[in-house]
């Protein structure tokens, strides 16, 4: 009987500390699930916040008051909300996640300049587009409406009448926002022109992404010759080790060129002095200009037109 009652215990001892266990792992997992989609949203609201505010907005939405700011001067926070704002920019119009990233990228953005029929707009690892299934798992040439694209707004009513926002501007951009080829940068292009204009910091960390993403772009990888002599191979390693980029996303060849058409459109020219302009210009040229010492040819066709613009303005 003592032995029946030590092995019940041990295995009572043995199933609670499974049961723990197991209660654990789902709390975190729990836990972590929670935080990304906390994220998701936030990134999203972000979005549909630009969307919406279209010419009218600016950096004054997610300023935070100055009692209550986190940091010193209020020249601090507008920088570091600029700073967070483009993180958020370019992760959800990035072409990250359908490949057409870095030197595929750059060749992309070259082939549709030369109109050869490749676009960055093709899903590289996906062909078959958001909200469309094909008619059976053998052919995937024909495809039917599945219904696979969730519009929240959709479902949103507004609190002053029993008005629908299913035809609004934000819900509209809904699934472009939530697709792989970019396609909400059209919606947010008035949004960015605005905050361009009327925010010195946001420019300039605009300016600065543009000018990095070029350089990272213009040091490409490639074979060496077999007569390479030993400070080539040194030199490429210095440079692939330099190009490697922190957060482990390639810049978007496609992103860089809107982003460069935003800061010299018409209105953001428009509501900026001349001494502005000529340094927004001035150091967009030296930018892409950099890219001209790139070993990649299409690449280097691409900076060399587009420096050619920035000089005809």
């Amino acid at each position: 009987p003592e032995d029946e009652s030590v092995s019940f215990d041990s295995s009572m001892n043995l199933l609670r500390d499974a049961y723990h266990k197991i209660d654990e792992e789902v709390d975190n997992e729990l836990k972590e699930v929670c935080a990304s989609l906390c994220v998701l949203y936030s990134q999203k609201l972000v979005m549909h916040t630009m969307v919406s505010h279209s010419n009218q907005f600016s950096l004054l939405s997610f300023l935070p008051n100055l009692p209550d700011t986190p940091w010193s001067f209020a020249e601090d926070a507008e920088l570091e909300v600029s700073r967070r704002l483009w993180q958020v920019l370019e992760h959800c119009t990035s072409l990250q996640s359908s490949g057409w990233v870095g030197e595929a990228g750059a060749m992309a953005v070259a082939a549709e300049a030369l109109g050869l029929g490749i676009s960055a707009g093709d899903n590289k690892s996906n062909s078959i587009p958001a909200g469309m299934c094909p008619v059976s798992a053998s052919n995937d040439q024909v495809l039917l409406l599945c219904g696979g694209v969730t519009q929240f707004l959709s479902s949103a009513v507004s609190p002053n009448d029993l008005t629908s926002t299913a035809l609004t501007f934000a819900a509209c951009s809904e699934n472009a926002i939530g697709s792989d080829v970019g396609g909400s940068l059209a919606f947010i292009r008035v949004s960015l022109q605005s905050a361009v204009a009327s925010s010195t910091s946001f420019r300039q960390v605009i300016l600065a992404a543009v000018r990095r993403a070029i350089r990272l772009l213009a040091v490409t990888e490639f074979t060496s010759d077999e007569g390479a002599s030993e400070e080539d191979d040194t030199d490429l390693e210095r440079k692939r080790s330099e190009s490697n980029d922190p957060s482990g996303s390639a810049p978007d060849a496609r992103l860089v060129s809107f982003l460069t058409g935003v800061l010299l459109s018409e209105p953001v020219s428009e509501r900026l002095l001349d001494r502005e302009n000529v340094a927004v210009r001035s150091g967009l040229f030296e930018g892409w200009c950099l890219g001209l010492l790139s070993a990649s040819s299409p690449w280097r066709m691409v900076c060399a037109f587009t420096a050619a613009s920035i000089l005809n303005t």
